[in-house]
């Protein structure tokens, strides 16, 4: 397990610039919706991230594979 005060994901933009703060006003639009904190809502999108990426990573190797049958 994660402890918190380990590891804190910041929301504060590094820049000020239009679209940074465009999208903190929307993540926080998209917290309140879900009624989430904001650890919650950085871990979801972490999951979701992770899970998206394993499969990308498991279609390519099925492609590459398949590809690779076809040329031989």
């Amino acid at each position: 397990m994660i402890r918190p005060e380990a590891h804190q994901y910041n929301w504060k933009p590094k820049t000020r610039s239009k679209d940074d703060m465009k999208l903190v006003k929307e993540l926080e639009t998209i917290r309140k919706k879900l009624g989430l904190r904001k650890n919650e809502l950085t871990r979801l999108a972490l999951t979701s991230f992770d899970i998206e990426s394993h499969t990308l990573k498991e279609l390519s190797k099925s492609y590459r594979s398949m590809n690779n049958k076809l040329n031989e």
